[in-house]
């Protein structure tokens, strides 16, 4: 039986690049890949042709309620019965740079909060009667070990609002993970590693996307099981401190 898998921020770095290597893994995998505007990537759309009909374009803004409604009629209609296998919260934005507490703004806050937090709300409450039909039922979320208290990269000052608006994404999740587990749930907020991608201009970062994404399919998205919910894990394979 195929397995399904819908991904948000689909258009560029880590979301493409999981997409990509879902459909490569297996031919049984079936892919939606979301985004605010998925037809212009043109990668993307080169993707899609190729793997007609496993991936499916998907338009998201994971932020607007009348986008996510949109989206999970669209899903729904080709998934019928069958349901969502997994969601991958994937979108995120570091709109405020590596700012401080004197530093930041109220405006770069709001929108990392907005995405990083308020849109994997929207999505996974939108989704979730899909998950609950589907057979894995597992939700994963994008996070980073900047927003964990116990192990902040060396105690920094940096990164305030980002960080700020992943540790809120990481309560939220475990949160749901204690409420979702008992119906055979498994949500896992995970750290992707220092990647290379457009979020930090494409010159930071330690690992490329292809070397993460490929870690953190083996490590996790196609490891994990009912014993992990509610774990915050790192692409290689480690269990992080909150």
């Amino acid at each position: 039986m195929p397995t399904s898998y819908l991904i948000t921020g689909a258009s560029r770095g880590l979301g493409f690049e999981t997409t990509r290597q879902l459909l490569t893994t297996s031919e049984s995998n079936v892919v939606f890949a979301a985004a605010r505007d998925p037809r212009s990537s043109k990668a993307l759309q080169a993707l899609a042709e190729e793997y007609k009909p496993r991936l499916h374009l998907v338009t998201l803004d994971t932020t607007s309620q009348v986008s996510v409604d949109a989206a999970v009629a669209q899903v729904t209609k080709i998934l019928g019965d069958q349901g969502l296998d997994a969601l991958l919260n994937n979108a995120g934005v570091f709109s405020g740079g590596p700012t401080t507490f004197s530093t930041a703004d109220k405006d770069s806050l709001i929108a990392d909060i907005s995405t990083n937090l308020y849109g994997v709300i929207y999505t996974t409450q939108g989704f979730l009667p899909l998950l609950r039909k589907g057979q894995k039922k597992q939700i994963f979320v994008t996070s980073s070990i900047m927003g964990s208290m116990g192990d902040d990269l060396g105690k920094t000052a940096y990164a305030i609002n980002y960080s700020v608006s992943k540790a809120a994404v990481n309560m939220w999740t475990l949160k749901v993970a204690n409420e979702l587990g008992p119906d055979g749930f498994t949500v896992v907020p995970f750290h992707p590693g220092y990647v290379k991608t457009d979020m930090n201009g494409g010159t930071g970062g330690e690992i490329t996307p292809q070397v993460s994404v490929e870690k953190t399919l083996k490590n996790i998205i196609l490891k994990v099981k009912p014993e992990d919910n509610g774990k915050f894990l790192s692409y290689d394979g480690r269990q992080l401190k909150w």
